[in-house]
């Protein structure tokens, strides 16, 4: 094993994935130079035979088995906690590299001491630009427009469209206020200085959050579409039943985290949002609809337990 300091170091957060992590692991290492480079696979307790996979292919990667699913930021928490890079790769488990250029973003972040977090261009399978892979800040306001579909309607009017820099070019580097969770790669030390992923999170905004305590730590986030990389969208939840559900609670309760924490989450804020989740709970026949009511209450109130993270 080498023993030698790193100049990366890739993570990857595994639930399930092992099709899709296996792919996206021959990518990685038939494009990119790796000899530099240590790769960290933390696992939330899959049960799909990822880690017997990962032993037997892909020695020269690290497992980290978690005990459980502990999510998406704490999954990441604790690869980056051994993680030894001067520089560290945040990658879902289904990305697939399509051409080198993780050298020429380190180079980038290198010359410009000021840039602690970037993104890459992110194509979504057929080549198309993923517009996801750069956003604003999902402020209430920007969050009505994408919600109600105006952003849709005017997709390059700036302000209605600004949650996807609408009217932007898609290939100009630019500071932007989050990039995609998907590919993130950032200063070890930026990380450090902004306590790497709030666990409060389960999945889902995480990234958005983390960009904004790297702005505040005193560093850039920026798109960098240096390198192209594709995203299969998620094919790693893709196989869950309810997969609708699973998606609109927790996106929804991450935003309610976000709200709360940038003070944001008042009353006018709140029951919109609430009201929105109990419409279409009804409709798609939400079991655990009171559950996550009250759950929601305890994450304005900021009195959530981890228990009631698990729901």
């Amino acid at each position: 094993m080498n023993t030698a300091t790193p100049i990366l170091s890739a993570v990857i957060v595994n639930w399930n994935g092992r099709e899709p992590l296996r792919v996206c692991l021959e990518s990685l290492f038939r494009y990119e130079k790796t000899a530099n480079m240590e790769i960290i696979v933390s696992d939330n307790a899959s049960t799909d035979g990822s880690v017997a996979m990962l032993k037997a292919e892909f020695p020269a990667v690290r497992v980290i088995e978690n005990g459980e699913n502990l999510g998406f930021g704490a999954g990441n928490n604790r690869a980056l906690a051994v993680a030894r890079g001067e520089y560290v790769l945040m990658l879902n488990p289904d990305m697939e590299f399509i051409e080198p250029g993780l050298e020429k973003l380190i180079a980038f972040m290198a010359a410009r001491p000021s840039a602690g977090l970037i993104g890459c261009r992110v194509e979504n399978p057929d080549g198309t630009f993923m517009r996801q892979c750069r956003r604003g800040y999902p402020d209430p306001i920007s969050a009505f427009y994408k919600a109600s579909g105006l952003i849709h309607l005017f997709p390059r009017h700036p302000r209605i469209a600004r949650y996807f820099y609408g009217g932007e070019p898609e290939d100009a580097v630019m500071p932007v206020d989050a990039v995609s969770g998907s590919f993130m790669l950032a200063r070890r030390e930026a990380l450090k200085k902004a306590g790497h992923f709030c666990e409060e999170y389960f999945m889902y905004v995480e990234d958005v959050d983390l960009c904004r305590n790297i702005r505040a730590a005193g560093y850039e986030t920026l798109y960098a579409p240096l390198m192209r990389i594709r995203h299969h969208n998620g094919r790693c939840v893709a196989k869950m039943p309810r997969r609708a559900a699973f998606y609109h609670y927790h996106m929804t309760r991450s935003h309610l985290v976000l709200y709360r924490k940038d003070g944001a989450l008042s009353t006018l804020v709140y029951w919109p949002i609430a009201l929105r989740y109990i419409l279409v709970s009804l409709l798609n026949g939400n079991r655990h609809l009171s559950a996550h009511l009250r759950e929601f209450a305890a994450i304005r109130s900021g009195k959530a337990t981890e228990a009631m993270r698990r729901l």
